[in-house]
């Protein structure tokens, strides 16, 4: 088994998406992956990791303007204010969202729709430094593992049923919020 890891550094300025999908696709390049697992996480708890359309930037703006109405930043609404009124919003969307993401590299090509690309989203109102982990893992048949194999499988699985969870959770909260009381 091969193994990589690389840290992007992200700064942000305030509460958007950041595209970061070519510099991936670079990274892989450099190192000539050709067949294996990336995986990307995020080490902070108040932005996220999506894929998401990258052709139509109107679908980023969307994706903002939702998530700030599925969460509003209203401090009467909150316990956790330390940080201001964008603080508690934003641990709540990052837990709706992701925090890592899996992704298959097949003969040196990320897997991704023509229309999809990798975004880290900031939950934050203020300039962040963000840190995205690439982890690439190489399964060689020379010392192939099922229990290897295994534990990368069922992390991928927990973390896609984690989030599926999250997501309904989240389309039920806004449902109740957004529809009209009965009389």
């Amino acid at each position: 088994m091969k193994q990589e890891f690389y840290n992007l550094k992200i700064n942000t300025e305030g509460q958007k998406l950041y595209e970061f999908t070519n510099l991936t696709i670079e990274w892989i390049n450099q190192n000539n992956f050709k067949n294996g697992m990336l995986n990307l996480s995020i080490q902070h708890t108040s932005a996220s990791l999506i894929v998401q359309e990258n052709a139509d930037p109107d679908v980023q703006t969307d994706l903002v303007n939702y998530f700030d109405k599925l969460v509003p930043m209203d401090n009467k609404l909150y316990i956790h204010t330390a940080e201001g009124k964008d603080d508690m919003p934003a641990h709540i969307k990052s837990t709706l969202t992701n925090n890592q993401i899996a992704l298959s590299i097949k003969e040196g090509e990320l897997l991704l729709g023509t229309w999809q690309g990798l975004y880290l989203f900031e939950h934050r109102l203020n300039t962040q430094n963000r840190t995205i982990i690439h982890h690439f893992i190489l399964f060689s048949l020379d010392n192939f593992s099922f229990n290897n194999l295994n534990i990368v499988l069922l992390n991928t699985l927990y973390s896609s049923i984690f989030t599926l969870v999250l997501y309904f959770l989240g389309s039920y909260i806004c449902l109740l919020y957004t529809s009209p009381s009965p009389r």
